[in-house]
């Protein structure tokens, strides 16, 4: 994006990754000329998305083609943002990102003075557009097997302490550090079911924000839903929970006690013996 701004004229480019399974765009990566107000201003949009066919970045994705627009402050097809009105954004430049025939984002580059459509760009755009989806793709499968490979080594690291370990409270205390320490995981914790307090009890914990572990809700009546979390959906439907965006999840009740924590995805495990879970293990990644 650095290149092409700085290449082409543009003050400012962004990259928006396709969040399928919440059928919107969302930012992932930008790059602007260097003035602190419009940074900032950007870097507070992340949180923001953009729906199929809305504005600009909407409707190329929606419909898989470049679009030009020479002037936003005229264009009846633009829709009006803080981007154009606050920092005088003009000219817009849009095109989609693809890997193997599938969208998987969009490219969108701003500038502060009108620009008529440049043909050669334009062109050129299709083609980088192809380029930069299979880079990305490789990225993501790269980053796909490293999760795969650390998912290992845990798994890899604890038979092995089963084996030599007889002491359960030991075996707790190990599973957590060979969680954070080989695995990577920012933050893990094993809780035991205790059916007579009705919730989860944590046993043993590694890693960063272990306070955050005291302020879960851990409980497992369902009719309490104050105190009823993922570790006690977990148990009671014995199966894993999984929060990819903690931050945005609403089954995650505490949003920015974990963002202070560096605590963005989660995954609680229920611990099975005879098909009744009698535990939990709860990882949390920083990305």
């Amino acid at each position: 994006m650095r290149s092409i701004c700085e290449t082409e004229g543009w003050d400012l480019g962004r990259y928006f990754r396709a969040d399928e399974k919440a059928g919107a765009l969302r930012l992932a990566e930008f790059w602007c000329v260097p003035e602190q107000q419009l940074e900032e201003y950007v870097e507070g949009s992340r949180d923001a998305t953009v729906m199929p066919g809305v504005g600009l970045m909407g409707r190329v994705w929606e419909r898989n083609e470049p679009l030009w627009s020479t002037d936003t402050t005229a264009d009846p097809l633009v829709r009006r943002s803080d981007l154009s009105l606050k920092f005088a954004m003009r000219g817009a430049f849009v095109f989609p990102v693809v890997s193997a025939g599938r969208k998987i984002g969009v490219m969108a580059f701003a500038s502060r003075r009108a620009r008529e459509p440049d043909e050669r760009l334009l062109s050129a755009m299709r083609v980088i557009g192809s380029q930069i989806g299979q880079f990305l793709a490789r990225q993501e499968q790269q980053r796909h097997i490293a999760r795969l490979n650390r998912i290992y080594a845990v798994l890899s690291g604890i038979n092995s302490t089963i084996v030599r370990v007889s002491d359960r409270a030991e075996l707790f205390r190990e599973a957590c550090r060979i969680a954070v320490r080989v695995g990577g995981f920012r933050l893990a914790w094993i809780g035991g079911v205790d059916e007579k307090a009705s919730r989860v009890q944590p046993v043993a914990w590694e890693g960063a924000g272990e306070d955050y572990i005291e302020l879960m809700p851990l409980g497992l009546d369902e009719s309490r839903p104050d105190r009823f979390g993922l570790a006690g959906r977990a148990v009671r439907q014995r199966a894993a929970m999984i929060a990819e965006d903690m931050t945005k999840d609403p089954r995650v009740a505490l949003h920015k006690e974990a963002l202070e924590r560096g605590l963005r995805s989660l995954a609680i495990l229920p611990l099975l013996v005879a098909d009744k879970a009698v535990g939990v293990l709860a990882l949390y990644a920083e990305s």
